[in-house]
């Protein structure tokens, strides 16, 4: 669609004589000879001025060197930019058509699977409504069956309370008399160290088995209050020797015994005369113990060990807590006097699991 501008001429036939002022004058163009090597760089060994004369001949030699060395071919293209434009888009135009194409069947298929899905979810919504007054149902009845449930365990653990405040006195009786026990009729005394223990302590017992006396022992429980009761220390001048066993109501003096029981302080009336206090937990109680002073008099500090020796087993009861603080002997402990025959004392005990004596739920 444009007048040429200028002409090249290559090829061995452009050497001919005249050639170029011919196409010059024809033409009335500016004429050049193709010269392949203007933009390629010419080894040191070349001569310049031969090849400046020859180069239009060597375009295919250069076509070929480039088709080697470079990754596309050179092109010469004379059609009008508006036409090559138009000769692009229409070569691409079947692509264009179905890249549209698969947008559209893309965005079709898209719409396609969202109606499916929509209607699997309507379907699916609608199952669970007509499944939901059934579920709702279910769940009215698990609610009052879990109110049910927690109101019978609170009834059971109520009376599981009930029954343990009940029996938990025979039990404390029971672990009171399971200590004694093992400190009647004898213990064991060393002979070189201030050492007093029982005959079930094995260990001990066999490392010191050439230092031990066995001493005859009996002890009778006075009393079991939950306040500190009045220790009246009561010489016996008479008695049988040597006796294991009986009561203390076979004793001449003997104070009668006080229990503690869940309604109030002890059987007896109280140290001022008056109503029993009622209280809501019991966490200590107080033992009074009446013991034959301790045989063969190794030493004057015998009953005093032999105090600290039942202390001390207490502690070792679960029952009871395991410090020296809370599970102790208290008061005055009298030492060895050969005109009497017995000695009373109090032991502490307080209580791992303290009795509750008002149950204001229970009540």
């Amino acid at each position: 669609g444009q007048s040429p501008q200028r002409l090249y001429l290559a090829g061995g036939g452009a050497s001919l004589i005249y050639t170029a002022e011919f196409f010059m004058e024809k033409l009335n163009l500016p004429i050049e000879f193709f010269n392949p090597f203007r933009n390629i760089e010419v080894g040191p060994d070349v001569d310049r001025n031969t090849l400046a004369a020859t180069a239009h001949w060597l375009g295919e030699v250069a076509g070929l060197g480039l088709r080697v060395t470079t990754v596309g071919l050179t092109e010469f293209n004379l059609l009008p930019r508006r036409e090559r434009i138009s000769r692009q888009i229409e070569k691409r135009s079947p692509y264009a058509i179905a890249a549209i194409f698969c947008v559209g069947l893309i965005f079709f298929v898209q719409a396609a699977a969202s109606n499916s899905i929509a209607s699997k979810k309507e379907a699916k919504a609608k199952e669970i409504d007509d499944n939901l007054s059934a579920f709702v149902g279910t769940a009215n009845d698990l609610f009052e069956s879990q109110n049910r449930l927690q109101q019978e365990k609170g009834s059971s653990q109520k009376m599981e309370r009930v029954l343990s405040s009940r029996f938990y006195w025979i039990n404390l009786v029971n672990g009171v008399q399971e200590v004694l026990a093992m400190v009647e009729p004898s213990v064991y005394i060393s002979t070189n160290l201030v050492v007093m223990t029982n005959r079930f302590d094995q260990a001990q017992n066999q490392a010191n088995a050439q230092n031990l006396a066995a001493a005859q022992t009996a002890v009778w429980i006075q009393s079991l209050t939950s306040t500190p009761p009045a220790l009246a220390t009561t010489s016996m001048e008479g008695g049988v020797e040597g006796m294991e066993g009986g009561s203390p109501s076979e004793f001449q003096g003997a104070p009668p015994a006080t229990m503690v029981y869940p309604d109030g302080d002890g059987m007896g009336p109280d140290a001022s005369g008056g109503e029993y206090e009622v209280r809501e937990s019991i966490d200590v109680v107080y033992l009074r113990l009446k013991a034959k002073n301790v045989l063969p008099r190794k030493r004057e500090t015998l009953n005093r060990e032999y105090a600290q020796l039942i202390a001390k087993m207490f502690r070792d009861n679960e029952m009871f807590s395991s410090s020296e603080d809370e599970t102790k002997v208290i008061g005055a402990i009298p030492s060895i006097d050969s005109r009497a025959r017995w000695f009373e004392f109090v032991v502490q005990l307080t209580l791992t699991k303290p009795i509750t004596m008002k149950d204001e739920e229970i009540e």
